[in-house]
């Protein structure tokens, strides 16, 4: 293991790189992760510290989530959807300094 992300209070239900389309290197350094704790939270894999977090409802807990790339619009962020057992989906902005709006 390279390193291990501790912050989550519950299950870790799914997690995911985060790469922009305007680095001009493969590798990305932040992970997003969503979990049963109804957060979701931007890791910096380097430091293997906690970015931010953003608490959901309880009942649209994170399930699965999805990054997209930007869109050559906003170059600084990222896109990210969430989906959850109750149907809901949630769209979510990431910056390159890992702040979730």
């Amino acid at each position: 293991m390279v390193c291990d992300l501790v912050g989550h209070q519950q299950s870790v239900t799914c997690c995911a790189f985060v790469a922009f389309s305007s680095d001009t290197t493969a590798s990305a350094n932040m992970v997003v992760s969503g979990s049963q704790d109804a957060t979701i939270r931007t890791w910096d894999v380097t430091s293997a510290r906690c970015i931010n977090s953003a608490s959901v409802d309880i009942k649209h807990r994170p399930t699965s989530l999805a990054v997209f790339a930007n869109d050559g619009l906003t170059p600084t962020q990222a896109r990210v959807a969430t989906a959850s057992f109750s149907g809901g989906l949630g769209l979510w902005a990431i910056t390159r300094e890992g702040n979730l709006s």
